[in-house]
């Protein structure tokens, strides 16, 4: 998993690519305590490999359970690269209001994009 973290301002953004997996989370977890305290915290994970969790240690609801415990910590979470099956299910738990979603990373830029010039 690659993670990465940018600064805009006020706002720390923080870009995990790759297959998610526990150790992902941790690391994850990691990269957001090294955020400064006064900043916004913005988590954006790709989600396109979300479907090679069937075939790990890891579950559909594990994964949820770790993106809820980062939203309680106040981090906004973005999901990008989901398939239409994915979408569907989020939309189906009724947690598809809880997570910012694109279709691509570019697509999530330009809503950042949005959203500091409307701020």
């Amino acid at each position: 998993m690659k993670i990465y973290t940018q600064l805009y301002n006020d706002v720390s953004l923080t870009i995990a690519e790759g297959i998610t997996n526990k150790k992902a989370f941790s690391s994850i977890k990691d990269a957001l305590d090294g955020v400064p305290e006064h900043s916004r915290k913005l988590l954006w994970l790709d989600c396109s490999g979300l479907q090679q969790i069937i075939h790990s240690n890891t579950s559909f609801s594990c994964f949820i359970n770790e993106l809820l415990a980062l939203r309680a910590q106040q981090v906004q979470i973005l999901l990008f690269g989901l398939d239409n099956t994915t979408c569907r299910l989020l939309k189906l738990l009724k947690l598809d209001s809880l997570f910012q979603q694109a279709r691509t990373l570019d697509e999530a830029y330009m809503l950042l994009h949005r959203n500091l010039v409307a701020a």
